[in-house]
């Protein structure tokens, strides 16, 4: 009999750009894969050939008791559905999920791609979240984190008990983001890509950008979505004054990653490992990242990448001022060890044959 396995997330922009080579993967094993997302898309249904189960959720509301109803309509679908096995992904999949597979009986393999904002502050939210996590992942079957700090996070707190794993991220598909040949350094151009918000450290950004167009030849693109509608006004000023170029939104980033010499991502919290980094130096580019596990997994000072410490300007325009200064041939050399680090550590067919070794395993047992 075909075995069934049910994925779920929140955005099926993050099935498109982290699982659909896991899903086809899956399929051809001779699985049944069904989806559920807070979302219809139909193009996605398309194009993976599976049924997507909209179950409506704001994934970024933080009303816990209002969230709460989700156990029951993830008890209903696992009802519906009857998967041999769950696999969810981000938090409201993972922690709900959990509740509502314990209730049906069904087994769950949860990853954790990152603790987010949730654990920034010691407030109410970062209470509740721990205290939900306690609760749902109690003799839970298995957890995946992404670094190992995350790990020892939630190991050290005790919001898990059972079994756990650590692997490489997401991976990055080593075939689209190819290496490419470095570009001319004149102009030299730094990139952002990603979720325009304070977490990803946009405000270090802005400022560095602002301070150093003005001194040296340089140019600096922002890719992304404004997440926080505060960045708007930001934004606009920023371009007005000619300090970045602001891109949007884009679906296929490598253009752009081929003619820029450096992605920059200042974050201040919660990285799993960065799928933008780990594209960039799939292609060549080294990165400046901050001082965070999940960044520093991937990026070793001065071989693939600069760090700088977390949260600190003066050491974050440090670092780019000296990958401007540094030797062209030297750039280039940082961008050769990313890629390197890249096939041997983060290769997303590693990684998916990994997941698929754990979903066996869990199927025989």
């Amino acid at each position: 009999m075909t075995k069934r396995i049910l994925v779920l997330s929140n955005t099926s922009f993050s099935i498109r750009k982290f699982r659909k080579e896991l899903i086809l993967s899956l399929k051809e094993k001779g699985y049944e894969v069904v989806l559920s997302l807070p979302e219809s898309d139909v193009e996605l249904e398309n194009e993976l050939g599976i049924k997507i189960n909209v179950i409506k959720y704001a994934r970024r509301s933080k009303n816990v008791v209002n969230d709460l109803k989700l156990i029951t309509q993830f008890y209903t679908l696992f009802n519906q559905v009857n998967p041999d096995i769950i696999l969810s992904f981000t938090i409201k999949p993972n922690i709900y999920g959990s509740f509502a597979s314990k209730l049906t009986h069904h087994k769950q393999i949860c990853t954790i791609t990152g603790t987010g904002q949730s654990f920034l502050r010691k407030n109410w939210l970062y209470y509740a979240v721990m205290n939900l996590y306690r609760l749902a992942f109690t003799n839970h079957q298995i957890i995946i984190f992404q670094n190992e700090n995350d790990r020892n996070f939630f190991y050290d707190n005790k919001m898990f008990n059972q079994n756990s794993i650590v692997l490489s991220g997401s991976g990055v598909n080593l075939d689209t983001f190819s290496y490419q040949s470095y570009p001319s350094d004149n102009p030299l151009k730094f990139v952002f890509v990603g979720r325009i918000m304070h977490l990803k450290g946009f405000d270090l950004y802005l400022d560095a950008a602002s301070y150093l167009s003005q001194k040296y030849n340089v140019q600096f693109y922002v890719v992304g979505e404004i997440e926080e509608k505060s960045y708007e006004e930001k934004i606009n000023h920023a371009i007005k004054a000619g300090t970045i170029h602001y891109l949007g939104y884009q679906e296929d980033v490598r253009s752009l990653l081929e003619d820029c010499h450096c992605l920059v991502l200042p974050s201040l919290s919660g990285e799993g490992i960065p799928n933008s980094v780990l594209e960039a130096n799939a292609m060549g580019r080294p990165c400046i990242v901050s001082n965070l596990y999940g960044c520093t997994e991937i990026i070793k000072h001065k071989v693939n990448g600069l760090v700088f410490n977390v949260g600190s300007f003066d050491d974050y325009l440090n670092q780019l001022i000296h990958f401007i200064e540094l030797d062209q041939h030297k750039r280039i050399q940082m961008g050769v060890n990313g890629r390197k680090i890249v096939e041997n550590q983060f290769s997303r067919t590693q990684v998916n044959e990994d997941y698929i070794r754990i979903i066996e395993r869990e199927l025989s047992l």
